[in-house]
């Protein structure tokens, strides 16, 4: 998967339509140091285009790192209120606009970005996919957006695998495998974990095919991160090996007892491992074992 264009065809249309709620969006607000100037929010019925300006008019001032932070959630939040395809530019751009207001890739940014984000828009299981989506736009937009979403998909990880996590920031993807092994084969084939284990797949597709894009990730590496980035081919080709058997496990499972969706869902599965996993990784295998006589 070129992660630069995500797919469409990404099966969260099977689970659950990503959304939050005006009310989500005032409790965002209202745990923050914007609650004053983003007043407008918590008064009556706002309009999507008034809280719209309001963002520009912030977005046009000097605002510090808690500030900032504060309004990566609060733009996060209104990104999916009321939202259709044919509103969505605007949404997309205020994304933009938002967090490309600061191009800093320091630790401390990072983690308190990425945590913010995490506590405030994770407040339920479903919120989940939210976050994948909202990835799913900042990897394009900036390198400090880049670089958030890449801890969002750590975070996220460091969940699913019940692995400790005392800095919201990013992981060495040489431990991977590491944090792999603490999932249980006999887990991954239980039906009712089949939406757990979508997520799993979404999650390691995401990080595989950021962090081998060496290309994209030179500042973010230049930025004293090399050491997260860092890979071998024997890593990859563990890792390769890790999925083949991961994908026999999802194939070995009995046919769902349950409605057809959740068939369509593990096939779904199997398909994003195959393509956007496996072939990734093969093709970065067989591009590092191949001399270079340029």
């Amino acid at each position: 998967m070129d992660i630069s264009n995500p797919q469409k065809n990404d099966g969260v249309g099977l689970i659950i339509e990503p959304g939050y709620t005006w009310d989500e969006l005032r409790e965002n607000v209202m745990n923050s140091c914007l609650k004053k100037k983003c007043h407008i929010i918590l008064e009556g019925d706002p309009k999507t285009e008034e809280v719209y300006r309001r963002i520009l008019d912030l977005l046009n001032s000097e605002l510090n790192l808690d500030e900032i932070t504060s309004l990566f959630v609060i733009v996060g939040t209104l990104y999916f209120i009321e939202a259709t395809p044919l509103n969505m530019e605007w949404r997309t751009q205020l994304l933009q606009k938002t967090f490309n207001y600061t191009d800093t890739l320091s630790p401390m940014h990072l983690h308190l970005a990425t945590k913010r984000l995490w506590t405030n828009l994770k407040k339920k299981e479903t919120d989940v996919f939210n976050i994948l989506e909202l990835c799913n736009q900042m990897v394009i937009i900036s390198e400090t957006a880049r670089a958030i979403s890449i801890c969002l998909m750590w975070t996220i990880l460091s969940e699913i695998t019940d692995t400790s996590c005392e800095m919201f920031c990013f992981r060495q993807f040489m431990k991977l495998l590491e944090m792999l092994n603490n999932i249980e084969s006999e887990t991954l084939q239980e039906e009712e974990n089949t939406k757990i284990v979508y997520i799993l797949v979404r999650v390691l597709s995401y990080l595989i095919n950021a962090i081998l894009c060496d290309a994209q990730n030179e500042d973010i590496i230049k930025a004293g991160y090399r050491m997260y980035f860092k890979y071998t081919s024997s890593f990859l080709k563990q890792l390769l090996n890790w999925f083949e058997n991961f994908k026999k496990t999802i194939d070995s499972g009995a046919k769902p007892k349950q409605i057809q969706i959740d068939w369509d869902l593990r096939m779904m599965i199997t398909e994003h491992i195959s393509f956007n996993i496996i072939n990734v990784l093969q093709d970065r295998i067989d591009h590092m074992s191949t001399p270079d006589y340029s």
